[in-house]
């Protein structure tokens, strides 16, 4: 009797031990993943280069005083005889007149940040995100190679709530 007390005592300790490590193994995996979609959204905040924002600010200002000009009093006007007073937008005659200083200010912000923090273009931001979403799927793939391998060993894993179905429903010839 002491021979099978021994036997399932160094049964349990080896099962102890590999649920341990399993538990480990997940753990580790899905830290990982955690980081990767962390860096991921930090790729998708990067700024846009310099040159695009000193563009969007010009877009921006030619928005703001073609309306403006539309409506700013030529000297003619109040040279005519038949002379009214115009209806007046306070906001958008202070557009149309401080728009370029406004995009100079607007210029030399952009400039003093982007001293500090370079951006990316449009096409770096897309390979870096493309390659962040490779190496999550690797990991999302590892993760349920590993999730399955302990439910074949009789060991129960709960699936994350945001595990890529693609690595969830994968045939087991792509899993790592």
């Amino acid at each position: 009797m002491s021979e099978v007390k021994k036997i399932l005592g160094n049964a349990l300790i080896a099962t102890r031990s590999a649920s341990k490590q399993l538990g480990e193994g997940i753990t580790s995996i899905r830290d990982h993943i955690r980081a990767l979609k962390q860096q991921r959204a930090e790729v998708t905040l990067l700024p846009v280069t310099k040159e695009a924002a000193l563009q969007r600010i010009d877009i921006f200002i030619r928005h703001l005083t073609i309306d403006a000009m539309s409506i700013y009093p030529q000297a003619t006007q109040f040279a005519r005889p038949d002379y009214r007073q115009p209806g007046i937008n306070v906001a958008m005659l202070l557009a149309a007149q401080l728009g370029p200083r406004m995009a100079d200010t607007l210029k030399a912000d952009v400039e003093r940040l982007y001293e500090q923090r370079p951006g990316i273009t449009e096409e770096e931001r897309v390979m870096r995100i493309r390659e962040f979403d490779r190496k999550l799927l690797d990991a999302e793939l590892t993760e349920e190679s590993m999730i399955r391998a302990a439910e074949t060993g009789g060991f129960p894993v709960l699936r994350r709530r945001d595990a890529d179905p693609l690595a969830v429903l994968a045939h087991d010839k792509v899993l790592p």
